[in-house]
């Protein structure tokens, strides 16, 4: 048809360059999706497996994460090759829960890009089963263990923001039963005191150069029903914010 009319086709690589930059821009979400009243986004789209057209409703976010995956899904069966194609293949399938569909494509290496990319943009998701599937990829030696020192990011993703990406990931840390010293286990360490300790009361910071003054407002606000922390320098403060939120 393209021939037809004086059109090129493009080659495989061009057309799952495309659909690869389609989804990138769907899991990013910059691109619009036109939603009801309801905020809901309405769409037909074709069912290879029923062959024929089906008709779906579904909130906005899970309409970003359902494009997001079937373009990436297109360029992945069109050229497999790109490194970037399989790893937002495997990122937005994990997003939206396909993960046994891409359980095979998942290696250490790039279960280890996908959990760290997806933990730095807020896809804690992708990042929570990023960090799950891990744990059965390899042991302890594959996972932890690092020649030149650094922290690998399994062990990274035990103080991550999002408490149940750090929960994940503390469970595949323990799952995985170290003998052995390793990078970063102190954090594995304090995430494990933290959550034993944890008791679901809210918690502030209370940050101020001199501990007198941090430990007065930590008074006042304990008072509205707050569990007060200190902090005398922004580092800290920083840090334990960091470490309580969602």
């Amino acid at each position: 048809m393209l021939k037809q009319r004086g059109r090129k086709i493009p080659s495989a690589k061009s057309a799952a360059a495309t659909l690869y930059d389609r989804a990138k821009d769907y899991y990013e979400k910059n691109r619009p999706l036109k939603t009801d009243s309801e905020g809901f986004v309405s769409f037909w789209q074709w069912n290879a497996k029923e062959k024929n057209v089906e008709y779906n409703r579904m909130p906005l976010s899970d309409a970003y994460k359902h494009f997001a995956r079937h373009y990436a899904k297109q360029a992945w069966q069109i050229d497999s090759d790109p490194p970037q194609i399989r790893k937002l293949y495997l990122a937005t399938s994990l997003d939206k829960g396909n993960v046994a569909e891409v359980t095979n494509l998942a290696k250490i290496d790039l279960l280890e890009q996908v959990l760290a990319e997806s933990m730095l943009d807020g896809h804690d998701v992708a990042a929570q089963s990023a960090a799950t599937l891990l744990g059965t990829k390899g042991g302890a030696g594959e996972l932890l263990a690092s020649q030149d020192g650094r922290v690998r990011v399994l062990v990274q993703a035990t103080m991550a923001k999002n408490r149940r990406v750090r929960f994940a990931a503390l469970e595949t840390v323990m799952a995985l039963k170290p003998q052995t010293p390793f990078p970063g286990s102190s954090f594995v360490a304090e995430t494990l005191t933290w959550f034993a300790k944890a008791d679901g009361q809210r918690i502030l910071v209370s940050a101020h150069p001199k501990s007198g003054e941090a430990a007065q407002l930590a008074g006042y606000f304990g008072t509205q029903g707050y569990r007060g922390e200190l902090a005398t320098n922004g580092r800290e403060a920083m840090r334990q914010a960091a470490f309580r939120s969602l």
